[in-house]
Order: C-alpha cells, then sequence, then structure tokens
C-alpha cells in the first residue's frame, strides 16, 4: 500500500515523494519513505535520491504515515505517526513551487511480491503553514 504524490519534469522524467507499506515476508511488514529524482535503471527500477530506514510494524494495526514539503526550501519530511522517521531536500527548490504539478498516487505501482491486502481509511489531503 503506498501514498505517492508524483510529478513529471521537463527533461528529467518522473520525481516523487512516497511512504509505503510492504511486505518483506508474511510475517514481516515495514514501512518506509523515499524520494526520487528521475533517476532509473536500464530496466526502468527507480535509484531513488533518499529513502528512511525501513520500519518495522504490524498487521491489523491503523498508522498514520504523511510526507510535508517545503516549497521555497525544497526540505521533505517524512513521518510515522507524528514522529519524523526521516527528511531529505530536493535539489532544485523550484520542482516544489508549483504543487499543482503533483498528482496524488494511492496504492499505486507496487510489485505484487509487496501486496498487502487491506485498507486505506480516513485519507486528508492538505496544506499546512
Amino acid at each position: 500500500m503506498k501514498i505517492q504524490a508524483v510529478t513529471a519534469v521537463v527533461d528529467k522524467g518522473y520525481w516523487w515523494i512516497e511512504c509505503k507499506f510492504t511486505n518483506k515476508t508474511t510475517a514481516y511488514p515495514v514501512i518506509s519513505c523515499n524520494l526520487q529524482e528521475g533517476i532509473f535503471l536500464t530496466d526502468l527500477s527507480p535509484v531513488y535520491a533518499y529513502e528512511t530506514d525501513e520500519i518495522p510494524v504490524s498487521y491489523d494495526v491503523w498508522y498514520r504515515i504523511r510526507f510535508n514539503s517545503d516549497p521555497s526550501s525544497g526540505d521533505i519530511r517524512f513521518y510515522l505517526d507524528n514522529r519524523l522517521i526521516g527528511n531529505s531536500t530536493f535539489p532544485n527548490a523550484s520542482t516544489l513551487r508549483d504543487f499543482n504539478s503533483f498528482q496524488l498516487h494511492l496504492g499505486s505501482w507496487i510489485g505484487t511480491e509487496e501486496s498487502i491486502l487491506g485498507y486505506v481509511d480516513d485519507v486528508k489531503i492538505g496544506y499546512e503553514k
């Protein structure tokens, strides 16, 4: 399961900010977040500019994952249950200044080996100052 803000940057491909809940094994789900700046391998696998640690979590528990961006500085912060789990900075902060160009995806682009049958509830998309 994934929440992702993605945009196409002219001449640089797709950029995104995401957090995901995935299977490591059947008994070992994890939450992790990453920042992708348009760099892909020849097999089209993304090369992340930044990744948080994988945080072990449990099934049948609700978690709050979110990311915040500061368009003036390019700073991205990742949170799990309101606890900061990582932060990074887009090298080109102007990419974030027009956040209208980002699309929000829920549950998108997860491989079958990472799939989890679950629920997404109480989604909030907002702007914080």
